[in-house]
């Protein structure tokens, strides 16, 4: 397999990367491989780490609706009473 026909089927493949260091014969496909693996591995650190920020944010964001809501009843009963 030449070249350009790895970079068509590394377009095309919906395999685990692993797969794709097994199926590189040449070194620069090889390398090419690996660079493919190291940025499933980023992309994969990235994603949990947006995981852990959107968790955060709709914390916040519900944190700050329940104070919200509790100040309105107390601003509308209080008074009342």
């Amino acid at each position: 397999m030449n070249d350009n026909e790895f970079l068509e089927m590394l377009a095309k493949s919906n395999d685990c990367p692993a797969d794709l260091v097994r199926m590189a014969e040449t070194a620069w496909q090889k390398q090419v491989a690996v660079e493919v693996v190291l940025m499933y591995k980023r992309i994969d650190k990235n994603s949990y780490k947006l995981d852990v920020m959107y968790r955060i944010l709709w914390s916040v964001f519900g944190l700050t609706a329940i104070a919200t809501v509790i100040q309105l009843i107390n601003s509308i009963i209080l008074p009342l009473l």
